[in-house]
């Protein structure tokens, strides 16, 4: 599907009625990557029949000599056609993986209607000094964009939910960063799913593909339950 500027978003639509509807952003740091390297996992998680699930292009460095801002802008204007193309009776969820979690968290943090809730995979959330930090994210650090800072008092702890799944043998985004990140919501708000032995992008293994997935259906049943 054709976003605009560019951009393009490869869609799974649901097999019935659309009750949910996942924007997804891919990993790469910033510098690499493509929407195609969440098809493996989509594909699994888009057998609930009422699940529709949009994976975003956005702009990177190494393929369109893009920097921060401008995979931030990508991610905001695939929010707003999401919201734009989606049934008004659906629920929205975003769902980023390794940076995918910086521009899934900070879409919504930009946006003035914010999603039902939030599924990280082994999320970038901190980009403040001694936080995450590559070719895109200087050593000194983002802290004016960072999640873990900006969502302190923030109206969305109060009104999403968030599901965040990470491998504790992870040597790229640390988990620590994922438990300090889960701290900071209220109780019964966040779900913090730890994965023993298990390294970075460890979701698009087979061996845990299929748990992770049916954590995330768990995640949005009990929401429409609630």
């Amino acid at each position: 599907m054709q976003l605009g500027h560019g951009q393009h978003a490869l869609f799974l639509p649901a097999e019935g009625p659309e009750q949910t509807r996942i924007l997804a952003f891919h990993g790469g740091g910033g510098v690499g990557g493509s929407p195609e390297m969440l098809v493996p996992f989509s594909q699994v998680l888009a057998r609930q029949g009422t699940l529709s699930i949009a994976i975003a292009s956005y702009r990177v460095l190494d393929r369109d000599q893009a920097n921060l801002s401008d995979s931030l802008e990508d991610a905001d204007r695939a929010l707003a056609w999401c919201r734009a193309d989606m049934p008004d009776t659906a629920q929205l969820f975003l769902l980023g993986a390794s940076f995918g979690g910086l521009l899934a968290l900070d879409a919504a943090l930009r946006s003035p209607d914010l999603p039902a809730g939030f599924i990280l995979l082994n999320p970038v959330t901190d980009i403040a000094a001694g936080g995450f930090a590559n070719r895109v994210i200087p050593q000194q650090g983002r802290a004016d964009l960072s999640p873990m800072q900006r969502c302190v008092g923030h109206d969305l702890l109060g009104t999403a939910r968030c599901l965040i799944a990470h491998g504790d043998r992870d040597d790229v985004v640390p988990i620590e960063a994922s438990r300090r990140f889960a701290r900071i919501w209220p109780r019964g708000r966040c779900e913090m799913h730890e994965y023993t032995g298990a390294g970075h992008g460890f979701f698009n293994h087979p061996r845990h593909s299929g748990p992770v997935a049916a954590q995330i259906c768990a995640f949005l049943d009990a929401g429409r339950a609630g």
